[in-house]
């Protein structure tokens, strides 16, 4: 049985996965991801007459996204799994974001993932994942002019409403509110596309 967790975004999402049937718990409640994820486990595991030892695996999205979505996110897993024999598998959110549009780029070679970062600083986050879902150089920060300029034969995904009406032809948009937990299960061949703590691309910054 495997489980799915995010809380990188404003809500705590959950997925479990059990004889190939996929169950879904979300909260609410924005900003609630601390107050709301172990109650919505709960929940999951009651409704469907399971108990949390059945997991042998959990994929955890760890960025980037909400600083503090991502800490409840790595901590709660943690937690959860001291002293257990459970496969964590860390998944990033740029692959999650791709995970929900796979079915509509069936013919690609590399996609560019697009996550606004967020505080109305108009940057995102960049990152090229190729066909076989590795990273194709590093992932960086570019400016909104950037991305209205943005000039590319591969396709690009991004969850800020602001470029909808871009002239891009190839360019699909979503936000987190869209994207669907349990969509992380057809990334069931990815091993852990990154380390198991807080994915952030925007170094420290230290007076």
């Amino acid at each position: 049985m495997k489980l799915a967790i995010d809380t990188t975004s404003g809500f705590a999402q959950l997925a479990l996965l059990r004889d190939e049937k996929v169950v879904v718990k979300k909260s609410d409640r924005e900003n609630s991801q601390a107050e709301e994820v172990a109650g919505l486990l709960g929940e999951l595991l009651e409704e469907q007459d399971c108990r949390f030892e059945d997991v042998s695996e959990i994929c955890c999205l760890v960025g980037p996204g909400s600083f503090t979505g991502i800490r409840v996110s790595v901590a709660f897993v943690k937690g959860l799994t001291l002293g257990s024999d459970i496969k964590i598998i860390p998944v990033s959110n740029f692959h999650f974001f791709l995970a929900n549009f796979l079915t509509e780029f069936k013919n690609y070679t590399e996609a560019e993932i697009l996550i606004d970062c967020g505080k109305n600083k108009a940057e995102f986050y960049l990152q090229k994942i190729s066909q076989n879902m590795d990273y194709i150089g590093d992932a960086m920060i570019i400016s909104y002019d950037e991305v209205k300029n943005f000039s590319s034969d591969n396709l690009v995904i991004g969850n800020f409403s602001e470029l909808i009406k871009a002239p891009q032809k190839n360019f699909l948009a979503s936000s987190y509110k869209s994207l669907k937990i349990e969509n992380i299960f057809k990334l069931a061949d990815l091993k852990g596309d990154c380390k198991f703590e807080p994915l952030y691309i925007r170094p420290t910054y230290v007076k």
